[in-house]
């Protein structure tokens, strides 16, 4: 259910809650009218006026029933949201701190990869100030192979 079919099914209910309530209020002053008006001048059996009684009564009573009905759906619907948006921000803050580790390993994986490398890589004296081309083509091949033999030595985890 989306977000607008929730809030417009919480605001049938509250609407329907204040209707009821409204309906229980005028049934209510209806019955005390009732009750407290005098007599009708024309005799009317006593049963009848207790039946009416009776019947207004069990109105009010019944609507009492449904407003309060309403008013738990309300409060169902209510809570229901409250609980589903506690266990969204839940997830989002677990995701945030697997992210963190997730971030955090990487980095100590890095440095213990960085740390390894420079204990393994020695560059050879005459890579220091070459003056010749062709030494720096035989530095930079030296470079890339130790590299290679790093990476396969790092992975097979013997560093």
């Amino acid at each position: 259910m989306s977000d607008l079919e929730t809030g417009k099914t919480f605001q049938h209910l509250l609407v329907a809650a204040v209707a009821s309530a409204l309906v229980v209020f005028g049934l209510k002053a209806g019955a005390d009218k009732l009750l407290s008006s005098p007599p009708p001048a024309v005799s009317v059996k006593r049963t009848t006026v207790v039946v009416e009684q009776s019947i207004a009564s069990a109105e009010i009573d019944a609507a009492q029933v449904e407003a309060e009905r309403l008013a738990s759906l309300a409060k169902q619907e209510r809570l229901k949201k409250e609980k589903e948006q506690s266990e969204l921000e839940r997830v989002k803050r677990e995701l945030k701190l697997q992210d963190a580790l997730a971030s955090r390993a990487a980095n100590a994986e890095r440095q213990r990869r960085d740390a390894s490398w420079q204990r393994f890589y020695k560059k050879p004296k005459k890579c220091d100030n070459p003056s010749d081309n062709a030494i720096i083509v035989e530095c930079s091949n030296h470079y890339l192979r130790e590299e290679q033999r790093f990476e396969k030595l790092y992975a097979d985890g013997k560093l």
